[in-house]
């Protein structure tokens, strides 16, 4: 009498155990690879300089030796609202890769019915009960590491969130940078600018004397009166290019209004000059672009296992413990056991879908290699031209010297009483002519030098990526 109920205990048993065998089942291991182009061991300007961006958390900027922009690229960092969205968008996805293993995992909720039926109800029967209160257990079983893939692809989602926000301070705080420097850079200009209307102020009053006392004609005097005007039109135009430098510094800190302090002159910013150990391979490591592209490589591959899975059973497990009146038993009931779905005709679907996201993974690796390539590229652009500039301003300093050592000479000349002002006016204006050269040139190199963190991203303190979880 005994054997009836040991049979039934084992097929119980078997039953539940069902979940368990098949869970322990997966589609086959879908760990891209996202192999990178190969690059050169070094840099084909092997001794060309560079910014030091060593995992030290020093700032970039530091090397610029200026406490007016460190201040502003602080606070730029704090107020600017583009940094402000991707941090928002990152939260939104860590909690999103938080709570996506909860759809394969069990559900407890609570119902409360009520139901009228025509006919005669059957009191023993829970589900038709006219009044019930059930406690509802759900729990849909990850046959095939749909948890893990699902969850693989959410935490990616969130990696490439942070590589976002990196990539979102980096461009801001560069930006920011090249922008204060092109400030500097114009208000040097304009200081220029104010002393070379001065000099032909005074070259058109020499002129104009000449001209009435009949040692020069007309037509020498009208030409300075013309440079003079040219020359209060480019004060003017350097003027109203610094306005709008100012308010863009103001977006750019997420204000209407700028700071009054940045609108008094300082001197522009310099970068002091020093090697650097980095690679082309350090790029793979640092810039957020490529670190998100490789990141899309692994999502794709995830998307494409949870393809797969889809054509293999999904397993559901159901109960509910319920309390149903009126009743002429027992108040409570029982009920419950597992459902099983088992695609078989649905013309193709789930076959194009896996073919799609193979296209996906492919296309996903593509991209990843270009960006490598189109990284190297860039950085390799940048280092050249920041090469360049910094001989175009040790040229440009010579230049400077040269003028002025000719203004001086012209100067004593005129004291002496072998020339008259009109040479020495002249060769004031050339000083001040190489010395507007000058500061473009300064201004180039910072901007290169700017260019070369931004192409080999010099942030030192990325976001980490939140911490890989599997369900079961």
């Amino acid at each position: 009498m005994l054997l009836r109920p040991v049979h039934t205990l084992r097929r119980r048993l078997c039953v539940l155990s069902i979940p368990f065998i098949l869970s322990a089942c997966s589609v086959a291991d879908l760990e891209p690879t996202a192999a990178a182009p190969q690059l050169p061991a070094t840099y084909r300007l092997a001794n060309a300089p560079a910014p030091s961006v060593a995992a030290t958390g020093e700032n970039w900027w530091h090397p610029f030796h200026d406490p007016v922009l460190d201040g502003l690229l602080s606070r730029t960092a704090e107020r600017n609202l583009t940094v402000a969205q991707a941090r928002q968008r990152l939260v939104a996805a860590r909690a999103l890769a938080h709570s996506e293993i909860a759809s394969y995992s069990p559900s407890l909720g609570v119902t409360g019915l009520a139901q009228g039926a025509t006919g005669k109800s059957n009191d023993k029967d829970l589900t038709r009960r006219p009044l019930q209160f059930n406690l509802e257990l759900g729990w849909e079983v990850a046959l095939f590491s749909e948890d893990k893939l699902k969850q693989k692809a959410a935490d990616l989602s969130a990696s490439m969130a942070a590589e976002d926000l990196n990539a979102a301070r980096l461009a801001v705080t560069t930006e920011t940078a090249s922008t204060y420097v092109k400030l500097r850079a114009l208000q040097k200009r304009a200081d220029i600018a104010r002393g070379t209307i001065t000099l032909l102020s005074r070259s058109q009053r020499l002129a104009t004397n000449r001209a009435q006392n009949g040692l020069d004609t007309r037509l020498q005097a009208d030409a300075a009166a013309g440079r003079l005007d040219a020359a209060k039109l480019e004060g003017t135009r350097l003027e109203t290019a610094i306005a709008d430098t100012l308010q863009q510094i103001a977006t750019l800190q997420g204000s209407a209004t700028y700071d009054a302090s940045l609108a008094s002159a300082h001197p522009q910013p310099r970068a002091s000059i020093f090697q650097t150990s980095s690679q082309p391979a350090d790029l793979l490591r640092r810039r957020p672009d490529v670190r998100r592209a490789e990141m899309t490589v692994l999502q794709a591959g995830a998307e494409l296992g949870l393809a797969q899975a889809d054509l293999y059973p999904k397993l559901h497990l159901s109960g509910m413990i319920g309390i149903g009146t009126p009743v002429n038993g027992n108040l409570f009931g029982l009920m419950g056991g597992p459902s099983l779905q088992l695609p078989i005709l649905d013309q193709g679907k789930r076959h194009d879908l896996i073919v799609a996201r193979k296209a996906m993974l492919e296309e996903a690796t593509a991209a990843y290699r270009q960006s490598v390539l189109v990284a190297y590229e860039e950085a390799s652009t940048a280092i050249r031209a920041l090469q360049i500039a910094r001989q175009n301003v040790a040229r440009q300093e010579g230049i400077v010297s040269s003028a002025r050592r000719a203004s001086k000479a012209a100067g004593l000349l005129q004291r002496e009483g072998l020339a008259d002002a009109s040479g020495s006016v002249s060769e004031s204006l050339s000083v001040l002519e190489a010395e507007n050269q000058l500061s473009q040139a300064i201004e180039d190199e910072a901007l290169a030098q700017i260019a070369v963190v931004k192409v080999m991203a010099g942030t030192a303190s990325p976001v980490a990526p939140p911490a890989a979880r599997t369900g079961g």
